[in-house]
């Protein structure tokens, strides 16, 4: 008896060990994630008709189609889908009560192929929404891996929907055949949506979201020109504090300091800058 009774404290002591572990492991990776996101965020400014488009989307009666969102290297997606997860959670009523994740990929070792990706969002998912998952889901092939994905967006409700945000789909490796995009289910389930972003260049990962996606005509592609608005305009304004440790240069024995600024555009060119002596 003593022994049962030993052998079963042993696997139960196992089992919460395994489950805190586990929690420790969804938690760090959600607030990695998290930082990133407020990081990026601050850094945006303007497009606000994307924005809208974005929160459209998210709180329009059920589109069950992902938004897809795309634009040249560089052009500012990752920030715009760092500030839309953000605002819509902090400053929406819809977004308050509801679950918000936000991934970037290729940012972490669990985001950085599809199948530790979707075995991370099952695992989180189930552990938002009290939900158990298979107990051999980290050995169940890709195809088996998927449906139990889809089956995992199922567990949002209506008092709690889920917003997902995929941020650089180019990001991924390859592995799985995940250029393909077949892991995105065609269909959403009810209180899901997901925004996904990636590059206009090269054209497969755009052409393979569209095929993926031909019959739905609520998928707002964004071109790279809606990235950035030329009526906007913004100051970049600079301010010298303190000069240290300047060597004399002039025969006066003075530094005669000045500062220099360069600034790489989108398209390449170096803009060079500097302060009058």
């Amino acid at each position: 008896c003593d022994d049962f009774c030993r052998t079963m404290s042993d696997s139960i002591l196992m089992g919460i060990r395994e489950s805190l572990v586990e929690s420790v492991e969804i938690y760090d990776e959600a607030l990695l994630h998290s930082n990133f996101c407020k990081r990026k965020s601050k850094s945006f400014v303007g497009r606000a008709q994307l924005i809208t488009d974005i929160t459209e989307y998210l709180v329009a009666a059920p589109r069950y189609k992902p938004l897809v969102v795309y634009g040249e290297y560089g052009c500012g997606k990752t920030s715009l889908m760092a500030h839309s997860a953000h605002m819509f959670k902090t400053s929406h009523p819809k977004g308050k009560d509801a679950v918000i994740i936000s991934r970037f990929l290729g940012t972490s070792p669990a985001a950085a192929t599809v199948r530790t990706l979707l075995l991370h969002l099952c695992n989180c998912l189930a552990f938002i929404y009290s939900k158990l998952l298979p107990p051999d889901i980290i050995s169940k092939d890709f195809e088996q891996l998927v449906k139990e994905f889809w089956r995992c967006l199922e567990f949002a409700e209506n008092e709690k929907p889920l917003y997902l945000f995929l941020d650089s789909l180019d990001q991924l490796s390859n592995e799985n055949n995940a250029y393909s995009f077949h892991w995105l289910p065609r269909e959403l389930p009810n209180n899901v949506k997901i925004v996904v972003s990636v590059l206009l260049n090269p054209p497969i990962f755009l052409k393979n979201l569209r095929s993926r996606f031909q019959d739905d005509v609520h998928t707002k592609i964004k071109s790279s020109q809606s990235f950035l608005d030329p009526t906007e305009t913004a100051t970049l304004t600079i301010k010298v504090v303190q000069g240290r440790y300047l060597l004399p240069m002039d025969k006066s024995g003075l530094s005669d300091p000045f500062c220099e600024l360069r600034v790489l555009t989108r398209n390449g060119k170096i803009i060079k800058k500097k302060t009058k002596k």
